[in-house]
């Protein structure tokens, strides 16, 4: 069993600019197309927590079963997202 971490850069736009599976774990089609999913419904609580404070890391941002997505958002709006299934609360 392999660990799964799944990074995106999305636009300010809502539009997906660059995405890797980084994970260790087995390669699954379909769990690529989750890992999407995921990913796409933690947009809208990072809309809301973004104007929650001056933080730019949001921390965790969302949950799923087990896998967790971790949010950083520029200046320019751009959301930096990582999708992992350890909880790291530290940074």
């Amino acid at each position: 069993m392999g660990s799964t971490s799944y990074f995106v850069i999305v636009s300010r736009e809502d539009h997906p600019i660059y995405e890797a599976d980084l994970g260790t774990g087995n390669k699954k089609d379909d769990s690529s197309h989750l890992h999407q999913f995921i990913v796409h419904a933690s947009l809208d609580p990072i809309e809301e927590r973004v104007w929650d404070g001056p933080y730019m890391h949001l921390k965790t941002v969302d949950k799923f079963n087990d896998l967790y997505v971790t949010a950083y958002v520029t200046a320019g709006m751009a959301r930096l997202l990582l999708l992992h299934d350890q909880r790291n609360e530290d940074g």
